[in-house]
């Protein structure tokens, strides 16, 4: 055991992270823990090269890892694994191009895979669950801390669990600015009319599909005439058997956390609009905008980032959020690129430094000739939330990013190449921002583009201006969770 300089042990706390972009938004809060004291042990949730650099990194900051055992944690894109469409069985059967052969094979992958898979799952829910007793007491936190997960039975679950059988106070981190049940529905619609949902997790699509959700009537929600399951049926029937289910499987983030925090008042009401227990709900603003508010205010940081962006300091660029269609999957590579090189010719004569924020999903090598050809600058030393607060004008996709726009008073245009914004759109309300201005194609993002350099005067240096409170979210996490610690 660790002692501190007077000699009493240090008090420790758990973080699970369990995806990348989940590991990148906690980090401020990590780091505070530890100024704070604490000893700070991760459960690193993922497997990959993003997640050895992950170690790598806490282990820099000398935090305590501990990896979930390979095969009851999530797999990384780049680390070879098999695809959805395999792991259902799909490709791994081989047929005739024929009806009698589309007959086995579809009687083969309905009915007969999803029950290979529930006694798969069964025994990986009930691996989870024994691994989550054993990495608890091993560490014996005080406080655990965990993400909005989309996900059913896995490690998150397993520890919220065994949480709450030791009455752990286990809280959530935010991640997104998008939770609560009405949203997750909007989301798994659109997904399914998008192509990236497996259509197996449609109630008609199979007998076994139709009995479950006659059984749990609450697994299933209906849009349309068509009815839709959260996840997998036969994931769910397993993690409901194995004891690591929850109430409401659409609920987001679940119930099962002592309080979720929430980077602002919108997230807010999203969870209160979908029926989630005020007490439990405690807005503490971004943590990963801590310390660019403060960096923001240092000559020499600015300096380099502008030196960097090829852009004199506190000079004006426009910022390009990239949408990740093609690698995310409800877009081909050819109609991806198409919109992408669209976009960018739309802006290829404008009189202002352009600088692009490629997704954490992009293929960085495949972008790298937009630099030579457009003459724009792809930035990959500065995320996103680095760049907002200096950018004269951000124009992006319906991204979770947008909501930065209000917080450092930015003018934001939304290039909406599918439609999420319009009329009849699921999920509507949450990307139709009242403050942005809305474009369908290239071109109409140049007239408003074109519209707004008119009436905005940019050539000057324009200062960050930060929504109250926002840097100090670190502090608000911390104060609020270490109440719930109870001394010896």
């Amino acid at each position: 055991m660790n002692f501190p300089a007077d000699g009493e042990p240090l008090k420790k706390v758990l973080f699970v992270i369990t995806i990348y972009q989940f590991s990148r938004e906690t980090f401020p809060v990590l780091e505070y823990f530890k100024k704070q004291g604490y000893q700070v042990h991760i459960l690193i949730g993922w497997t990959g090269r993003s997640a050895i650099e992950y170690e790598e990194l806490c282990r820099r900051h000398e935090f305590i890892s501990h990896y979930v055992p390979r095969g009851l944690g999530y797999i990384d894109e780049e680390d070879g694994a098999p695809d959805e469409k395999d792991q259902q069985g799909a490709s791994l059967i081989s047929v005739k191009k024929n009806d009698g052969g589309r007959r086995v094979y579809r009687y083969l992958v309905t009915e007969i895979m999803p029950l290979i898979s529930f006694l798969s799952y069964l025994r990986r829910f009930s691996q989870i669950k024994n691994f989550s007793r054993k990495i608890l007491s091993l560490i014996q936190p005080e406080i655990v801390f965990g993400g909005p997960y989309q996900s059913c039975g896995y490690i998150d679950e397993g520890i919220t669990k065994e949480c709450q059988q030791r009455r752990l106070s286990v809280f959530c981190l935010p991640f997104s600015p998008y939770y609560g049940e009405k949203y997750a529905v909007g989301a798994r619609f659109s997904w399914l009319e998008a192509g990236m949902l497996s259509k197996d997790t449609e109630t008609d699509s199979s007998l076994a599909n139709k009995l479950i959700a006659k059984a749990f009537p609450n697994w299933a929600r209906y849009r349309n005439g068509k009815g839709l399951f959260r996840f997998h049926p036969a994931h769910m029937l397993a993690a409901w058997i194995s004891g690591v289910f929850v109430q409401n499987p659409w609920q987001w983030p679940s119930e099962k956390y002592h309080s979720v925090f929430v980077e602002s008042e919108f997230s807010k009401k999203l969870l209160l609009d979908s029926r989630y227990d005020p007490s439990k709900v405690v807005v503490c603003g971004k943590p990963l905008l801590d310390e660019v508010c403060r960096r923001s205010r240092e000559k020499d940081y600015l300096d380099k980032l502008f030196t960097y962006l090829g852009v004199e300091t506190g000079g004006a660029f426009l910022l390009i959020n990239i949408e990740p269609s093609a690698e995310h999957n409800y877009s081909t590579w050819n109609d991806h690129w198409e919109r992408f090189r669209g976009l960018m010719d739309c802006l290829k004569d404008i009189d202002i430094p352009i600088v692009l924020s490629l997704h954490p999903l992009c293929h960085v090598k495949k972008y790298l000739f937009a630099e030579k050809e457009y003459g724009v600058k792809i930035c990959l030393e500065y995320k996103i939330h680095e760049l907002y607060p200096h950018c004269y004008l951000s124009v992006s996709y319906p991204c979770s990013t947008n909501l930065m726009a209000d917080v450092f008073n930015k003018d934001l245009i939304i290039y909406d190449f599918f439609g999420l914004t319009r009329k009849g759109a699921p999920n509507r309300e949450y990307h139709k921002l009242p403050k942005a201005s809305f474009a369908y194609s290239p071109k109409e993002v140049r007239e408003r583009l074109d519209l707004h350099m008119e009436t905005v005067p940019w050539k000057k240096t324009l200062g960050m201006v930060a929504a109250e409170g926002q840097s100090q979210a670190c502090e608000k996490i911390f104060s609020y969770a270490e109440a719930f610690v109870v001394p010896e």
